[in-house]
């Protein structure tokens, strides 16, 4: 009887205490908050220990009126034994309605997140937590700002739905680390612009996989994004173009991003940008400023870095960015141009558009890239331009080659009289040209016909033709007029690039109008058409090039076969920070100390070895050998950095 009435009272006191543990639950939870300056609610908690379930509804935790996190409702389940071996691992999470408010547009968090992060460091350090499935839906991430009329209004971001699996979070040697190798996908995500009442970003889908982040580095497998639109116009801006929206992508593919950052540097590789069927505007106002970017400046103040160096409050100086992407490629584009910053508004359309470029690094700016561009120009016209370009030089540095045919000038006439000093009312342009610029200067010839035009407000001066003179004089029974011009081009002097281009086109016309031959300028060319690289980096011991470096040197290679009249030049380099990791654990090479010869020897036969390993890379890929030269190899013990081969196309 003793023992019946002992476990009628273990019974009935197990479950008071799981009827109390809700309670007991639900009051900590809040108390812990308050101790920390939160202001919380938190309407229904339930928790059942034998099933792992924890529910909770209506949590609000706030720090002030801006800033807070509120869950409608919270389903988590996970096992209770697992605790005790310091894993906190959620098997299913299901949640609705999250919003996180991070208050002003240059929010300060740590209020609201450091009293979180202290505990789990104190209490936590060594706890593993992950989550093996979830779904989530109606998120909203949300930011305050003030209207021109001092109105605060609330700006979101809201996801409709996402899910995550096999997500885990532990702290690693590099800190708080979080890792997936599995892919996370987000529906319908939708930001409005409540200062205009208009759409900024919505995406239909976006997949993220393979995600490791720490404070130091993050890194994704691949970002793949459907139904991209960005910066929904105006009606009145809309019935002038063909699309709402100013940037639509219906397929979007970014491979292998790495973003590190260091003290004052935040470098971003790219492997891949590819894009499907893009349809893209440009829209320049009456002050010749882009509509996007001031857009986008306006709701992401702190976008303003990227177009100024210049740091708005001293004290915080943003990080240079590094960026570097290996290839970016479009198909099935489309472009539509429309500038009112000229009179009348230029307007032309570029479809069924294909783009490719790459490699390119800002840190490199000198480096040309190969580009390619093909596309249906207006109705029946056709533009295709390849070659090599540098886009982060700071002049103009470019070989291009190309072609234009049926360009309606009528439609970029607002152009015509800052090139031409003549206003144009009609006519096609038809166009073969190359062009080579370099240290502000440019070269260049094209192949030019002139048909229908019509202009007027052009004078002779100086016996220079105008181009309603000149075209009249020369024209055929076709109404059209071929001619030749050539371009030498300092680009250091006050007269602009349009008004140089101009100039010499139209003298071409007029020249050959007068009866004279028009001939390529005999000064030589200051434009040149070399290209350094940044140097190639091997790993420790090893003799060839490995990952990022191997797929760069091969990018090198594919330039070389592109410009047969040129030559690689390589040369492999073992370096003292190499001699460091081999032999001294890291530690630099001290001032006037020598490396012994026994060691310097390896160092010399590693340069030798590397020297042959590339040499036989390039009979690989079918380079001849007066194509190519390899120095003498060496070891330069200055150096601190990693061993490298450096190498130029000139």
């Amino acid at each position: 009887m003793r023992l019946i009435k002992w476990l009628f009272g273990l019974a009935i006191t197990l479950a008071v205490l799981l009827a109390l543990m809700p309670l007991a639950g639900k009051y900590y939870a809040l108390h812990w908050f308050e101790a920390h300056n939160y202001d919380a609610k938190i309407k229904s908690f339930n928790m059942n220990p034998l099933t792992g379930k924890l529910t909770v509804a209506g949590l609000d935790v706030r720090v002030n009126d801006e800033q807070g996190l509120r869950i409608d409702m919270l389903e988590a389940t996970f096992k209770i034994p697992e605790l005790f071996k310091k894993e906190a691992i959620v098997r299913k999470l299901r949640t609705q309605g999250v919003q996180l408010s991070l208050g002003k547009l240059d929010p300060e968090l740590d209020r609201f997140v450091n009293p979180i992060e202290r505990f789990v460091n104190r209490h936590m350090p060594a706890w593993r937590f992950a989550v093996v499935n979830s779904l989530n839906e109606n998120a909203k991430i949300c930011r305050t700002g003030a209207t021109t009329e001092g109105k605060v209004v609330s700006q979101c971001v809201s996801i409709g739905s996402f899910s995550v699996t096999d997500t885990s979070l532990q702290n690693t040697r590099k800190g708080w680390q979080l890792s997936t190798r599995s892919t996370a996908s987000f529906q319908r995500i939708y930001f409005k612009d409540h200062f205009e009442d208009t759409a900024l970003i919505y995406i239909g889908q976006l997949e993220v996989r393979d995600v490791i982040a720490d404070n130091h580095e993050r890194r994704i497998g691949q970002l793949a994004l459907k139904s991209f639109y960005l910066v929904e116009r105006s009606e009145q801006e809309t019935q002038r173009l063909d699309i709402p929206y100013q940037t639509q992508i219906e397929n979007m593919l970014i491979n292998n991003i790495a973003a590190t950052r260091a003290k004052k540097q935040l470098r971003i590789n790219v492997e891949l940008i590819d894009m499907t069927a893009l349809r893209q505007t440009v829209h320049r106002n009456h002050e010749a400023g882009f509509v996007m970017v001031q857009r986008l400046r306006d709701i992401f103040p702190m976008l303003n870095s990227v177009w100024h160096s210049e740091a708005s409050v001293p004290e915080q100086v943003p990080p240079e960015v590094v960026v570097s992407v290996l290839k970016t490629r479009v198909l099935d584009g489309s472009l539509a141009w429309l500038d009112d910053s000229v009179s009348p508004p230029a307007k032309e359309s570029m479809t069924a558009l294909s783009f490719e470029l790459g490699p390119v690094m800002s840190d490199e700016p000198d480096l040309r890239a190969p580009v390619t561009l093909d596309a249906t120009l207006g109705e029946t016209g056709r533009i295709a331009v390849n070659g090599h370009i540098a886009p982060f030089a700071e002049r103009a540095n470019f070989d291009l080659a190309g072609s234009i045919k049926g360009l309606n000038m009528h439609k970029v006439a607002g152009y015509a009289e800052s090139l031409f000093a003549e206003k144009i009312q009609q006519g096609i342009l038809d166009t073969r040209f190359t062009m080579s610029a370099q240290s502000a200067h440019m070269q260049g010839d094209a192949a030019i016909r002139f048909t229908n035009l019509q202009t007027h407000g052009g004078t002779n001066r100086a016996g220079l033709l105008s181009l309603h003179n000149a075209f009249h004089q020369l024209k055929g029974h076709n109404n059209a007029v071929d001619f030749d011009a050539y371009f030498d081009i300092d680009m250091t002097h006050s007269e602009s690039l349009v008004e140089a281009l101009g100039r010499d086109i139209k003298r071409a016309l007029s020249n050959k109008a007068n009866g004279y031959v028009d001939k390529p300028r005999k000064t030589s060319s200051k434009a040149k058409t070399g290209m350094s690289f940044e140097p190639l980096k091997y790993n420790p011991k090893t003799h060839e090039l490995r990952g990022a470096q191997a797929i760069r040197f091969k990018d090198i290679l594919v330039l070389a076969k592109q410009s047969p009249q040129k030559t690689l030049t390589l040369c492999p380099i073992t370096t003292g920070g190499e001699w460091a990791a081999l032999y001294r654990q890291g530690k630099k090479l001290k001032s006037g100390e020598q490396i012994p010869s026994v060691e310097y020897d390896h160092l010399m036969n590693m340069s030798i070895l590397r020297a042959k390993v590339l040499r036989d890379v390039l009979t690989e890929a079918g380079i001849a050998r007066e194509r190519y030269s390899l120095c003498e190899p060496r070891v330069d013990p200055s150096h601190s950095g990693p061993s490298f081969v450096s190498a130029q196309l000139r």
